[in-house]
C-alpha cells in the first residue's frame, strides 16, 4: 500500500493559528510547512490564481457587487483543469530560482568578504616592508 504524504502550507492567516485547527492537523499527521512571516512570496494555493483574474478583469467596469462576483466566478469556471497543477509546477520552479539566487548572492558576498580580508592582510604584511618615516630635526 502506497502512503501519500499530505503537506499543509501554513500561512499567517488567523484561521490557521487557531488551537483546534492546529490540533486537528497534528491528529491527521499532516506535515506542516511553515510560512515565513512577512514573506513577499504568495501562498502556493494562490500563486497561479491571481494573474488569470487580473487579465480577465482588466479594463472592465462594474456597476454592482453581484456583477463582480458573477464575472469572477465565470473567470474561475473558464480555468482549464490542469491550470492548478501548472501553477504548482511554476511555483516549484520559482522556488528553485529563488534558492539559486540566494546561493549566488551568498557566495558572491562571501567571495567579496574574503577578497577584502585578503587585501587587508596583504597591506598589513607589506606595511613592515615600507620605509619608515622618520622625523629629523
Amino acid at each position: 500500500m502506497v502512503k501519500k504524504k499530505v503537506l499543509f502550507h501554513k500561512d499567517n492567516a488567523l484561521v490557521h493559528k487557531v488551537v483546534t485547527v492546529i490540533a486537528k492537523l497534528h491528529e491527521l499527521k499532516f506535515k506542516i510547512v511553515p510560512y515565513a512571516p512577512y514573506s513577499p512570496d504568495m501562498v502556493p494555493s494562490d500563486y497561479n490564481l491571481f494573474p488569470n483574474p487580473q487579465k480577465f478583469l482588466a479594463g472592465r467596469k462594474f456597476c454592482s457587487d453581484i456583477k463582480v462576483i458573477s464575472t469572477t466566478d465565470a473567470c474561475f469556471e473558464d480555468l482549464k483543469e490542469g491550470s492548478y497543477r501548472e501553477g504548482f509546477q511554476a511555483l516549484s520552479h520559482h522556488w528553485t530560482d529563488v534558492q539559486m539566487s540566494r546561493r549566488f548572492a551568498y557566495n558572491t558576498r562571501n567571495a567579496e568578504v574574503k577578497r577584502t580580508e585578503k587585501e587587508k592582510f596583504s597591506r598589513l604584511r607589506n606595511f613592515d616592508k615600507t620605509p619608515s618615516r622618520r622625523v629629523t630635526q
